[in-house]
């Protein structure tokens, strides 16, 4: 069953500071999408750190429930993270919305997108 609303996915790794900007940011639009946040597994031990940090920040700053958290255990690299994660959200959704830790969404970039999404829904040409 897929769901008519976009998904919005943020890939993740090892900048807190990053992500929390991001996260911030979309709090401030009240964006009342599913929100997928999916982190690769840490290479080294400051990696584990940092991940604890994106942890913690989510289940305090952040509202638990907002967040669908997808943590993978070993690293498995940008590429294979991006492509495995897509496949799982598009198989629940019609539509995703992706970001990552560093892409601080402005005002008027969720209308714009949702309308985009809207109007060339069923463009074949536009992916």
């Amino acid at each position: 069953m897929n769901k008519k609303k976009p998904a919005l996915v943020i890939f993740a790794y090892n900048r807190p500071s990053h992500l929390k900007r991001v996260l911030i940011a979309i709090e401030n639009h009240k964006i009342d999408n599913d929100i997928y946040l999916i982190i690769d597994g840490p290479k080294n031990k400051i990696d584990v750190i940092n991940q604890k940090d994106i942890s913690l920040s989510v289940k305090t700053r952040f509202k638990k429930n907002y967040y669908k958290v997808i943590k993978r255990k070993k690293n498995v690299g940008l590429s294979k993270s991006i492509v495995d994660g897509l496949n799982y959200v598009t198989k629940k959704y019609e539509s995703v919305i992706v970001l990552e830790d560093d892409i601080i969404p402005y005002k008027n970039f969720f209308d714009f997108t949702f309308k985009a999404l809207k109007k060339f829904k069923n463009n074949k040409n536009i992916s």
